[in-house]
């Protein structure tokens, strides 16, 4: 089951510490495998890298909209 992290704006960099912020963690449906052999992993890995880049960015573009956050 792919989890998507989206980006986060709550760590300062400079001084290495936590200020409040906000994070959305998207669980994808499962992927089907069945029937699937090792031949077919790429093509699995490639699919699963594609919804879960797509889920990543939107999130993100929503999580920037919501805080007002300039990147």
């Amino acid at each position: 089951m792919p989890v998507v992290f989206s980006q986060y704006y709550f760590l300062d960099s400079e001084t290495k510490t936590f200020e409040p912020g906000k994070v959305i963690i998207t669980t994808l449906p499962p992927i089907p495998t069945k029937g699937m052999t090792r031949n077919d992993l790429d093509d699995l890995s490639e699919m699963a890298r594609h919804q879960m880049i797509e889920v990543f960015h939107d999130s993100s573009r929503d999580l920037v909209v919501q805080n007002k956050i300039v990147i």
